[in-house]
C-alpha cells in the first residue's frame, strides 16, 4: 500500500515539474510572439501617431488591451479563478476612476489584469502607476509605449518623482483620455513591508495592521490636487446609482474603486506560480467598494485619515474572510459573487494573430542585419531619421522611381567617412549614368560634412558592380571575410575613394590581409 503511494507521489512530481516547464516555456514563447511584434506595429503606426493621434491611441490601447490578454490567459489556464463582491462597478467602467487595492505579491497585477480583460474598454483606457523597476523587464516597453507612470521609490527621490507624476498626468493621462488609473498606495508587497509599516504605526499612534500595511498618501495627494474634484456634489447613498449629468470645467477623477485582494487561505499567488501553475487551482476573491470622489478631502491631513481608515477596513474585511470564508463576518449572509469568466475562443484568436503578425514581421525584417544587402522597414526609417541629407531618390517625369541612394556619415577622426548602404536603379532605367550621379550626389554630401573618404561593401561576385565602381575612382581597400549572410557565406570587398580633405591618400591604402566583419572599425 505504501509503495503505491509513494509511487503515486513520484509521479505526481514528476507531471507537476513537467507541467511548470511546458508552461514556463510557453510563457517566454507567447512574449517573443507577442512583444516584439506590438512593438513593430506602433513602429509602422508611428506616422498616424503624427498625424492623426486619437487614431493612433485607439488602435495602441486594442493592441494594450490583447497583450494583457496574454497574461490573463495566463491565470485562467492556470485554474486560478477570480471572484467578484461588493458594489456593482459596471456604472463607472466608462468613467474616470482612481484604483486602490492592496498590494500582497507579483501576482496582484496579473489578477488585476484577468479580471480588467473581461470588461470592455478598461484596458485601452487603463495608465498603471508602477514601480520604476517594471521599466527594466520584458513588459517594461510595453508600458513606455502605452504611457504608464513609473514611479520611484525612497525617500530621497519621491518629491521629484511626484512631481514627474504631476507632469505625466497632465501630459498623458488627460490628453490621452485614459478612464481608470490603478494604484497601489502601500507602495511595496505586505511581507516587505509588514514590519516597518507596524513600527511606524507604533511610533505614530496608528492602527497596527497585520493583513495590509500603512498606505502612503503622496500619489494619491498628487492625483486629487492635479485632478480631483474641482467642485462638491451630492454626496448621499444613493448618488451611485442617481447621478446628475455633469458636465466638468475640467478632466477630473469622478470615482475612487476600492478593491480588497483575498488569496485562499492568506497565501498569495505570486507570478512565478502563475506562470508555472505550481499550485492546485484556487479562487482569489476581490471585494470592491465604490467612492464618489467628492468624499474624498482634499487636505493632506484629512485625505491621510481618509486613506488610513479604508486600509483599517480593508484590515477588518481580510480578517474576516481569512477566519470566517466571508468578509462581513459570521453575522452577514454569505456573499458568493460572480465568477470572472474569459473567453477561450478570443484567446486562440489573439494567438493567431500576434503569431500571424510575427511571420509577417519576421519576413520583413529577416535581413534586419547591417552585415547584409538587404534591409527591413524599420532600418531605413532608423537611416532617414538620422542621416535624411544623404538620401536620395531619382524621379521619372511621371513620378515613377528610376532609382535611389541612401547612406550615413561614421568614424571619428581620420576614420570619418560617408557611407554607400544601399544603391539601387531599377532595370528600366539602367546604362543611363544615373547610378554615377546618385554616388555624386552622396560624395558631395560627405564633402560638405569633411569626411576624408566614402565607402560601400560589394561581393566579390557582383563583378559588374566592381567594375562600375572602379570607373567611378573607387580601389579595393580591403577583403572582409563571410561579409554577406547566405549558404555558404560571401566575401566582401570594401571599397573606397578618397575625397579631398585625405590630402595624402592615406585611406585608399589597401590592406595587404583580409577581415572579419566584426574586426570592422
Amino acid at each position: 500500500m505504501y509503495i503505491f503511494l509513494y509511487l503515486f507521489m513520484v509521479i505526481n512530481n514528476v507531471l507537476t515539474f513537467v507541467k511548470c516547464i511546458a508552461r514556463t516555456s510557453f510563457v517566454i514563447i507567447n512574449n517573443i510572439y507577442c512583444i516584439p511584434t506590438y512593438v513593430v506595429w506602433m513602429t509602422l503606426l508611428f506616422p498616424v501617431k503624427v498625424y492623426q493621434p486619437q487614431v493612433y491611441w485607439r488602435i495602441e490601447g486594442l493592441f494594450f488591451h490583447w497583450l494583457l490578454a496574454m497574461v490573463s490567459m495566463w491565470t485562467w489556464s492556470a485554474g486560478y479563478d477570480i471572484i467578484e463582491q461588493g458594489d456593482d462597478i459596471q456604472q463607472i467602467i466608462s468613467e474616470r476612476t482612481l484604483v486602490i487595492a492592496n498590494h500582497q505579491s507579483t501576482g496582484d497585477v496579473p489578477i488585476l489584469m484577468t479580471t480588467f480583460n473581461a470588461k470592455p474598454n478598461v484596458l485601452p483606457n487603463l495608465m498603471w502607476i508602477m514601480d520604476r523597476i517594471f521599466k527594466f523587464t520584458n513588459f517594461g516597453i510595453v508600458s513606455v509605449l502605452h504611457q504608464d507612470f513609473f514611479i520611484i521609490s525612497g525617500r530621497k527621490k519621491r518629491e521629484e518623482s511626484l512631481k514627474q507624476l504631476e507632469k505625466h498626468l497632465k501630459e498623458s493621462y488627460i490628453p490621452l483620455d485614459r478612464k481608470w488609473m490603478v494604484l497601489f498606495p502601500e507602495g511595496g508587497f505586505l511581507c516587505k513591508r509588514r514590519e516597518t509599516s507596524q513600527k511606524y504605526a507604533k511610533k505614530n499612534n496608528l492602527p497596527i495592521l497585520e493583513n495590509v500595511t500603512l498606505p502612503r498618501v503622496g500619489a494619491m495627494q498628487t492625483i486629487f490636487d492635479t485632478i480631483g474634484p474641482s467642485q462638491k456634489y451630492d454626496t448621499t447613498e444613493q448618488q451611485l446609482n442617481n447621478r446628475p449629468n455633469m458636465m466638468v470645467a475640467k478632466p477630473e477623477i469622478n470615482w475612487i474603486l476600492d478593491i480588497t485582494i483575498a488569496y485562499p487561505q492568506g497565501k498569495p499567488l505570486d507570478l512565478p506560480t502563475i506562470i508555472t501553475g505550481s499550485r492546485p487551482p484556487c479562487e482569489t476573491v476581490l471585494f470592491y467598494r465604490v467612492f464618489p470622489s467628492s468624499v474624498v478631502p482634499r487636505e493632506p491631513e484629512l485625505l491621510s485619515k481618509w486613506l488610513y481608515n479604508r486600509w483599517v477596513e480593508k484590515e477588518a474585511l481580510l480578517e474576516n474572510f481569512y477566519k470566517y470564508g466571508t468578509f462581513l463576518g459570521t453575522k452577514a449572509p454569505a456573499n458568493e459573487g460572480s465568477k470572472i469568466h474569459q473567453d477561450p475562443l478570443r484567446f486562440l484568436v489573439l494567438h493567431l494573430f500576434f503569431i500571424t503578425s510575427s511571420y509577417i514581421h519576421y519576413n520583413m525584417f529577416a535581413n534586419l542585419d547591417p552585415l547584409t544587402e538587404t534591409y527591413g522597414l524599420s532600418f531605413y526609417t532608423y537611416y532617414l531619421a538620422h542621416w535624411p541629407e544623404y538620401f536620395q531618390v531619382a524621379e521619372s517625369p511621371s513620378g515613377e522611381i528610376m532609382g535611389y541612394i541612401m547612406g550615413k556619415a561614421e568614424g571619428q577622426g581620420e576614420n570619418w567617412h560617408g557611407h554607400i548602404t544601399a544603391l539601387t536603379v531599377s532595370p528600366n532605367y539602367r546604362r543611363l549614368g544615373l547610378a554615377a550621379m546618385l554616388i555624386e550626389f552622396l560624395e558631395k554630401v560627405s564633402e560638405k560634412k569633411q569626411a576624408y573618404f566614402v565607402d560601400l561593401f560589394v561581393r566579390v561576385s557582383n563583378k559588374v558592380a566592381i567594375k562600375m565602381y572602379q570607373q567611378l575612382g573607387y580601389i579595393v581597400y580591403r577583403t572582409v571575410l563571410e561579409y554577406y549572410n547566405g549558404n555558404p557565406d560571401e566575401d566582401a570587398f570594401d571599397m573606397r575613394k578618397a575625397l579631398s580633405r585625405d590630402v595624402k591618400k592615406k585611406s585608399v591604402i589597401p590592406l595587404t590581409h583580409p577581415v572579419r566583419p566584426e574586426e570592422i572599425d
